[in-house]
């Protein structure tokens, strides 16, 4: 088992977790798009990518090269917030508790949203981190189209209205997501607090 991470603190706070809990695991920091594809004998069944994709800005480079770490069976489980859901922006990691509370700020065009933030008294970095995010958004329709032309192929999605992580956050039962509005393009986008896909890489005989 091993982790990657581009944020230091996230590698410590990893290997706290996993020590506490009498496991151990192999975690690197450094940009995953720098990493070394292993050998073809020690390739992963499993990668587990969640709550990244929305932060990175070369997506389908991502993608092609996640691919590349799979075994020839493997299979990616991927996580994110869709765009347009209320709190898609991450800006629930505001200082301001009037900004952390604010839903669809994420949506205000880009020059309003950070005035709005500035006024809010959020610090330059978070500034930038939360307009960095807005950037790099990720929408379902743009996951499954980059996917499909990176050579990807979904196993199973799963939309979720009721995120389950926030069973443990603010003790509510998560829900899926209603099979009629996740029909709809764009429109589920606003609905979908997570984004759950198992993929693989397409073979190349389909």
């Amino acid at each position: 088992m091993s982790g990657i991470d581009l944020s230091p603190t996230r590698i410590v706070q990893a290997t706290a977790f996993f020590g506490q809990h009498g496991q151990t695991a192999q975690f690197i920091h450094t940009d995953f798009l720098e990493q070394e594809v292993p050998p073809v004998d020690k390739r992963y069944d499993i990668l587990l990518i969640h709550d990244v994709i929305e932060h990175i800005s070369r997506k389908a480079d991502f993608i092609r090269h996640a691919h590349d770490f799979l075994a020839p069976d493997g299979i990616i489980f991927w996580g994110f917030p869709a765009w347009q859901m209320p709190f898609g922006g991450h800006q629930q990691i505001c200082q301001s508790r009037l900004c952390s509370h604010l839903p669809f700020i994420h949506l205000l065009p880009e020059p309003i949203y950070d005035k709005l933030l500035q006024c809010c008294g959020e610090k330059p970095n978070l500034r930038k981190e939360l307009l960095g995010i807005k950037r790099t958004r990720m929408t379902i329709e743009h996951f499954e189209n980059l996917l499909n032309a990176c050579g990807g192929t979904i196993i199973d999605r799963t939309l979720w209205l009721i995120n389950p992580h926030y069973k443990r956050k603010f003790n509510l039962r998560p829900r899926k997501l209603p099979q009629a509005v996740s029909r709809i393009s764009y429109l589920r986008n606003f609905f979908s607090t997570a984004c759950f896909y198992i993929t693989q890489k397409r073979k190349e005989s389909e």
